[in-house]
């Protein structure tokens, strides 16, 4: 009796871990870390390369005549504020489900880091292999992070979660379709920013297959588990690759 009793308190819990993942709130609290390290890293720093999704948010606040730091650094204030106020309406686990959040985006990157080369090496074997970044310094590792925050918000949370509610709100489209639609755009542009802009690479069939892989697996990492447990897998990701190169 009381081993079921406990088994039905782990399912609980298990449950509640799932659910309260996912919440928004959370993943605003999870994601600090990442902005922290960016920030500190390249924005303050005043290197040179930057990660693009955050360039299209500064670059559109100034064609306004506004300060993008003052307005990022107040949107972010709010934004933990908010997050803060609604955690106290949740559960006391909240601590414990950051560090499960934590491990489960490591296992989510591990398995993108084996799994998505031979994945696209299948696709495209005679392509050659991605062009090592070679890092010597501190600044990729922020790059990484600032791509895991940035990222994410724009080609899964905007994308992905602004269209969902565009194509099903307003639209009325049937959320199935209009899911597998946005994953497969959001995956598609996704791969293709990366070949934009002075640091942009050069076009090749086997790296733009190889990330809209990854941008399909992230995307569908942001609907399972949220956009914390993504925003950190890709970052984790991204730092494996790094690490993998020295």
């Amino acid at each position: 009796m009381a081993r079921q009793k406990k088994d039905e308190q782990k399912n609980v819990h298990r449950r509640l871990y799932f659910a309260e993942s996912r919440r928004l709130s959370l993943s605003v609290v999870f994601l600090l870390p990442l902005m922290a390290v960016y920030h500190m890293g390249i924005v303050h720093s005043g290197a040179s390369m930057r990660n693009m999704a955050e360039t299209w948010m500064t670059d559109l606040l100034g064609m306004v005549g506004v300060s993008a730091a003052q307005v990022l650094n107040i949107v972010l204030v709010g934004a933990l504020v908010i997050a803060l106020v609604k955690l106290e309406d949740g559960p006391s686990l909240h601590f414990r489900f950051v560090i499960l959040m934590f491990v489960e985006s490591v296992v989510y990157a591990f398995a993108m880091f084996q799994g998505l080369e031979l994945v696209t090496t299948a696709i495209q074997r005679s392509a050659s292999e991605l062009t090592a970044i070679g890092p010597d310094n501190w600044v990729p590792f922020s790059l990484a992070a600032g791509a895991g925050v940035y990222e994410e918000l724009v080609f899964r949370f905007l994308f992905i979660g602004g269209g969902l509610l565009v194509l099903t709100k307003f639209a009325k489209w049937n959320r199935f379709i209009s899911l597998a639609l946005l994953l497969f755009l959001s995956s598609v542009v996704f791969s293709a920013i990366h070949y934009v802009g002075p640091f942009g690479d050069e076009p090749d069939t086997f790296s733009f297959l190889f990330r809209t892989l990854a941008g399909a697996t992230l995307g569908f990492i942001y609907i399972t588990r949220g956009l914390g447990i993504a925003a950190w897998t890709h970052a984790l990701y991204n730092i494996f690759v790094l690490m993998s190169q020295q």
